[in-house]
């Protein structure tokens, strides 16, 4: 009994694997001219768009591969950790009215911070559209921002950005006073590039900053 249900068992598997290969004969090359006619059908529209543009069909395909490819998008936080990863000085300011000429630091650091200027911030780098915070000690002994207060609107001063080689002139649009965690003016919206001067209100009151806002000129 035993040894006949092994055969029958046998069989079964035999017809179940003849099946299989017959059907796969019949379907498989079916499959194959399917997946063939989508893909003929997809270089016939390519080659169609192509004679369109009139374009050598090489040509056309590298600039529909750059076309398809997603741009990448940083953000201000990544192009301003960027760049303070630099370790360089990244321009040099010159405020004509206060006297102060000095190189700015890219990152703020409080052994730079006793030297020069530091960049605490920017939307997509200096001299560039959108803002760029630049944050500086105000001493009771003139050095550095300490004479930011005698800036007014239309004052100028120029930058000179050592990333991109460029040099701006920058009008000074807006003067205020804010807490020192206030940062809502860091992404102001600005087709034009924006230089923002941070420093203490005074040598001794370090709760509240004294902001300078200067839109590029050139």
């Amino acid at each position: 009994m035993k040894e006949r249900s092994l055969v029958i068992g046998g069989i079964i598997s035999l017809l179940i694997i003849v099946v299989t290969a017959v059907l796969l004969a019949i379907i498989g090359p079916n499959i194959k001219i399917k997946k063939r006619a989508v893909v003929t059908t997809i270089m016939q529209e390519t080659i169609k768009e192509q004679e369109e543009t009139d374009e050598p069909l090489v040509a056309f395909l590298e600039k529909k591969e750059e076309v398809d490819e997603a741009p990448q998008i940083r953000d201000a936080a990544t192009i301003t950790q960027d760049l303070q990863e630099l370790d360089i000085d990244i321009g040099k300011i010159y405020i004509p009215k206060t006297g102060l000429s000095t190189e700015v630091y890219c990152k703020q650091n409080a052994n730079k911070m006793e030297e020069v200027p530091c960049m605490l911030y920017t939307n997509k780098g200096p001299n560039l559209a959108g803002v760029t915070i630049l944050v500086g000690h105000n001493r009771a002994n003139d050095t550095l921002f300490s004479n930011n207060n005698m800036l007014e609107e239309n004052d100028e001063f120029y930058f000179k950005d050592y990333i991109n080689g460029a040099e701006k002139t920058y009008k000074v649009y807006s003067k205020f006073v804010t807490n020192s965690t206030d940062v809502s003016f860091y992404n102001t919206p600005s087709d034009s590039p924006v230089i923002a001067m941070q420093c203490c209100l005074t040598p001794t009151d370090t709760e509240n900053v004294l902001i300078i806002m200067a839109r590029a000129e050139n």
